[in-house]
């Protein structure tokens, strides 16, 4: 009779634990919403004097907006912020990776991602898409070059090939898609066979020739020269 009581008590303790940490999942992501809510007025002025400037997704030149959404988030038009569903897509959306830099210098680990989570959803909320992806384009990480480290596509463009994305060649252009989508891994400065396989991949991938087949796959294993 003792040990009914007993593990309803215990049954009871661990749901009242339970709801607490949900409530506190919860509370954390609104916070992050919040905080997005408040931040947006501020980032909507600098992405439309980015835009106003010519430093766009539509200043990237004809179709490459597209070239570019392709590789590093293929359902940006429709997503919310963090992407589950996409093949070859990453939990790390565009506009999550911008939360990431804009509200938590880049580290959200731990339950930080809860809180990344609702950054990025504010953002969706009060932000359209094409001043998002400005905002995206003027902080992505470009990679290291001895003088130090690169930030920006079109700082980059202009650094690398002295011209803006516009007037580089698809291969080029390439290039700094390849390098934006893994900056710890690629140089622009000097001879790199790791980023020339990337764009290889990537060119296989705009061409048709190759899918991604499943989730999270980033690094285009379909699209490798050499099938195992």
């Amino acid at each position: 009779m003792t040990a009914r009581p007993a593990l309803r008590n215990a049954i009871f303790v661990t749901l009242l634990t339970i709801f607490g940490v949900l409530a506190g999942l919860v509370s954390y992501y609104g916070l992050g919403h919040s905080d997005a809510v408040e931040d947006a007025p501020f980032l909507g002025r600098l992405a439309n004097r980015l835009i106003y400037q010519g430093r766009s997704g539509e200043d990237l030149g004809p179709g490459r907006e597209a070239m570019l959404l392709a590789v590093e988030d293929p359902a940006f038009a429709a997503n919310l912020g963090p992407d589950v569903d996409t093949p070859g897509g990453s939990v790390t959306s565009i506009s999550r990776a911008l939360a990431s830099r804009m509200a938590f210098d880049g580290y959200t680990g731990g339950v930080g991602r809860i809180r990344l989570a609702g950054y990025a959803r504010g953002l969706e909320e009060k932000l359209s898409k094409r001043q998002i992806l400005a905002l995206w384009l003027e902080t992505v990480e470009m990679g290291s070059v001895p003088e130090g480290w690169l930030k920006g596509f079109f700082l980059t463009s202009h650094l690398m090939y002295h011209r803006s994305p516009a007037k580089l060649s698809d291969a080029e252009f390439l290039r700094l898609v390849a390098v934006a989508s893994d900056p710890d891994s690629f140089h622009l400065d000097r001879p790199d066979p790791a980023l020339d396989e990337r764009v290889t991949r990537i060119t296989r991938l705009l061409a048709g020739t190759c899918v991604r087949e499943r989730k999270g796959d980033v690094k285009l294993a379909p699209c490798a020269e050499e099938q195992p």
